[in-house]
């Protein structure tokens, strides 16, 4: 036996379900902001990706930084940043 909803019931039941939503996507972005586009880091390159890249951790990120070797320690600048991976270059 199934629950039928009324159309009153389901508007209800989606606006709370895409405000409970929203809001969690809202506090995702917050919660990103800890880091921005050309500001300047220090990493340690802990290994060397497929395409000869360095890879780095900083807080809860990957860090890609091309031109460096395994354990490097670089100033580097964030040119990018997706979801939890971020791009920088060696600063000059």
């Amino acid at each position: 036996m199934a629950f039928k909803r009324n159309e009153k019931s389901m508007d209800n039941f989606i606006d709370y379900h895409n405000k409970k939503y929203f809001s969690a996507m809202e506090y995702r972005k917050e919660e990103k902001k800890d880091i921005d586009i050309s500001q300047k880091i220090k990493v340690s390159i802990k290994s060397i990706g497929s395409k000869g890249d360095g890879i780095a951790k900083f807080k809860n990120y990957v860090v890609i930084i091309p031109d460096v070797k395994v354990g490097d320690e670089v100033e580097v600048i964030i040119t990018n940043i997706k979801d939890n991976l971020v791009f920088a270059k060696k600063s000059e």
